[in-house]
């Protein structure tokens, strides 16, 4: 900030100098002092005058534009504090909400290998009674109809106060009539009536012998996680007039690199699924400034075949992931539409 403003008043200090040099000598040859060899003090007198209240006024001009800069950009430099402080805030509680995470005697960041394995059993499930060749859809359309499928399933699970809504949900993404019932019939109330009866087998039994309930959901877990997550990203993408896609990467960055590879798995079937369409794959967002997954490489860290059936690439083409040799042609030019 101050090295500006050094530089700005250099600036006008020469362009003064200038004028005045060039006014000195305007006024010489005008006024035929140069020629006369002789030197008029009331002439020279009433130059110095001149002189002086011009270059007074100069002086007083480039202090109050200076003073005008220089607290122009002490409000920018408070705004960029704020900014920082509130991030390093927002990245303490995410780092609080996954070390207090809780479940089936799972703490923490482990949590989420518990997910992401209960996540792809129950994807083996629903491809055996949600098959390809009675979908009647395109190949790309059925595998992201069985990651929303699967991961509704993982996310609210089965038991009893939210199959209603689950079933509904499931309805939207199987259109055929047939299908769904059949799918609903053989694998939905299957993994419902197992769901159930654990737990009435676990009421006549003592609370150290009782058995974890299989597809019990994730929502109390997942919800408040994934909300806090779009709210870091969001405000950090919001500060278009104090931060450059630069410095704004380099806050996602940090904020990604908290992350693990189980949970960067995790985001990307929730992303995909209706319930993540917010980050980027909504239809309702065509700016590509507003597609934060692929903007921020949000998801790059996730190694080859770690997401087993499920390729990243098939929905964020043009993320350049650790293993990829260069970016796309495509993230090229989106870089260039960033900046």
């Amino acid at each position: 900030m101050f090295k500006d403003n050094e530089k700005n008043g250099k600036v006008l200090i020469i362009v003064g100098i200038c004028f005045t040099v060039f006014f000195a000598i305007a006024f010489i040859f005008n006024t035929g002092e140069l020629s006369s060899g002789e030197i008029e003090p009331s002439i020279w007198g009433q130059f110095g005058d001149i002189v002086g209240g011009f270059v007074g006024t100069i002086v007083a001009l480039v202090g109050v534009l200076l003073l005008f800069e220089t607290l122009k950009q002490q409000r920018r430099a408070n705004s960029r504090l704020q900014v920082e402080t509130r991030f390093f805030e927002l990245l303490k509680l995410h780092r609080d909400n996954a070390s207090e995470m809780q479940s089936k005697k799972t703490f923490g960041r482990k949590v989420f290998i518990d997910i992401k394995d209960e996540f792809h059993d129950l994807y083996e499930f629903v491809v055996i009674w949600y098959p390809l060749e009675k979908a009647n859809i395109s190949e790309s359309v059925w595998k992201k109809n069985v990651i929303q499928i699967t991961y509704l399933i993982t996310f609210f699970g089965v038991n009893n106060s939210v199959t209603g809504f689950l079933k509904s949900k499931i309805k939207e993404i199987i259109s055929n009539d047939e299908l769904y019932t059949e799918f609903r019939e053989n694998c939905l109330e299957f993994l419902i009536n197992e769901h159930q009866t654990t737990k009435d087998e676990n009421k006549s039994k003592e609370p150290s012998q009782r058995k974890f309930l299989k597809y019990d959901g994730y929502q109390s877990v997942l919800g408040h996680y994934f909300r806090h997550l779009f709210q870091t990203v969001t405000y950090i993408n919001d500060q278009n007039g104090l931060l450059n896609y630069r410095e704004k990467y380099d806050y996602i960055k940090t904020l990604r690199a908290q992350l693990s590879t189980h949970e960067q798995a995790i985001f990307l079937y929730n992303s995909i699924s209706t319930l993540g369409e917010p980050w980027e794959l909504s239809e309702q967002i065509t700016d590509p400034d507003k597609k934060l997954i692929t903007k921020y490489n949000f998801i790059k860290n996730i190694p080859i075949g770690f997401t087993r059936q499920i390729e990243p690439k098939d929905y964020f083409p043009d993320i350049f992931f650790e293993t990829d040799n260069a970016p796309t042609p495509n993230r090229i030019e989106l870089e260039k539409k960033y900046t």
